[in-house]
């Protein structure tokens, strides 16, 4: 409830009784800050801390008995740590423990320090001297050296004393002091005085005047209030329009220029494109470029059928629904489907300079089947954005059927027992997606007719 008028200042909460939170929760109008003033030097807190180690003296002996003693006179009392003969400290409160530690001892004596021992009846203060030599804590070191090895030298004892003191230190800060404006809601104010209520009784008094027969009553009075209102009327609206129609007409013309019997659409160059699904049954011929383009699906699937033998009692067959060109471009947004009733022919055209080919592509998927044939100058292209299933025989020169092209990198080649590639002059090359995506073949059959030809699988 506090944190609403902190107002910017350091303070997170406010220690208050609770009838001064709920006034301030729930009863503020509004806070606002009006002055602020500042108290300089008032004390914050204190602390005591230790100082650094200082090395007190240094005492060194030798076997012979000589020492020497490296240091500054210095009092101590109230120490808490020692050595033991071994060398290693030892925890002794206020006193110091001279008849089990003769190394420490040894530096006390005879190094010439005055180790005045200080307990709990004595009189509190530093017998040190000078007067800021007291150490709260000592530590002792032991070192021993040994250089009877090299010339003139000896073995010996160093002996080090170090003490540190438990200092006190106080901070002061600099305070500011907030004035508010604190404004409450408003609030209702109750009478608690005791209400009563009269009645006046008269009298019966009687009349002998005339007087006339009143009452009121309550009569309602129609009010007539004028508006602007606006009328709607419905009328047709009539525009001059052109609207197109198709009208199928028949004429009599002359024999093909292009394709051969039994084409259902000839030309020079065929192109259709649809933004929808392309089905094709029949057979389109194209003397140079065969390109079919479908926003959806492109599928070649015959639709008729035909009584082979004319017995009637055997099923008819469907007719093969065949595309021929010499460039030939197939392309699907979602689905290329080739059914097994397709037949794809490559044919270089003799007057032409290009050299035939084939691609079949699809954003998406592709299933081929049925027949897809070229000579042997022509590629074979087959690429799928994602996955590509074979059920076809497809020779050419080259053949190359890839999956995975699209932005994912992701597809994977199936191709089942009725599959045969054969390539009669270069190679064959499966590619599947860099990401993600597998070959599968069962039983499929990849050929190469010429000395020196590959089949690479990626």
């Amino acid at each position: 409830a506090m944190e609403a008028y902190q107002l910017g200042r350091f303070t997170d909460r406010i220690q208050a009784f609770d009838t001064f939170i709920d006034s301030l929760a729930f009863d503020t109008e509004s806070m606002t800050q009006v002055g602020t003033k500042p108290v300089y030097d008032q004390f914050g807190f204190e602390y005591k801390y230790w100082s650094g180690w200082d090395r007190i003296g240094r005492w060194t002996k030798d076997p012979q008995g000589r020492q020497a003693w490296e240091g500054r006179g210095a009092d101590f009392y109230s120490t808490y740590t020692t050595l033991s003969n071994a060398g290693a400290e030892q925890v002794v409160a206020n006193n110091y423990d001279s008849s089990n530690s003769t190394v420490f001892r040894s530096i006390v004596n005879g190094g010439g320090l005055n180790m005045n021992r200080w307990t709990a009846n004595s009189t509190p203060g530093n017998p040190g001297s000078p007067a800021d030599s007291r150490y709260d804590e000592l530590r002792g070191t032991v070192e021993y050296t040994d250089n009877t090895g090299k010339k003139g030298g000896t073995e010996f004892n160093v002996y080090e004393v170090w003490g540190r003191s438990e200092l006190e230190n106080s901070i002061r800060e600099d305070y500011i002091d907030y004035t508010y404006a604190w404004k409450s809601k408003w609030k209702p104010i109750y009478d608690q005085r005791i209400q009563q209520t009269f009645k006046l009784v008269t009298l019966d008094t009687p009349l002998y005047a005339k007087l006339p027969v009143e009452q009121t009553t309550t009569k309602q009075v129609p009010k007539v209030t004028f508006e602007n209102v606006t009328v709607w009327e419905t009328r047709p609206i009539t525009a001059s329009e052109t609207v197109l129609k198709t009208v199928v007409t028949t004429d009599t013309a002359a024999a093909r220029a292009f394709g051969e019997a039994n084409t259902s659409i000839g030309g020079m160059t065929v192109t259709v494109n649809a933004g929808g699904t392309v089905s094709l049954s029949g057979k389109v011929q194209a003397a140079t470029t065969l390109s079919l383009r479908a926003d959806d699906t492109l599928r070649v699937r015959s639709q008729a059928t035909t009584d082979h033998d004319n017995n009637p009692a055997t099923a008819a067959v469907p007719i093969t629904s065949s595309l021929v060109g010499e460039t030939i471009v197939l392309s699907a947004g979602q689905l290329l489907d080739v059914d097994d009733t397709g037949q794809i022919s490559a044919v270089q055209d003799a007057t032409s300079a290009a050299l035939a080919s084939v691609l079949l592509d699809s954003d998406r998927d592709i299933r081929l089947g049925g027949v897809t044939s070229a000579d042997a100058t022509t590629t074979v292209t087959v690429s799928a954005d994602r996955n590509l299933d074979l059920s076809a025989s497809v020779t050419a020169g080259t053949v190359v059927l890839k999956s995975g092209q699209g932005p994912s990198k992701a597809g994977g080649i199936t191709a089942d027992a009725d599959t045969r590639i054969t390539a009669t002059t270069a190679g064959i090359t499966v590619t599947a997606g860099d990401v993600g995506g597998d070959i599968r073949m069962t039983n499929a059959t990849l050929t190469t007719s010429s000395v020196g030809q590959t089949i690479t699988l990626t």
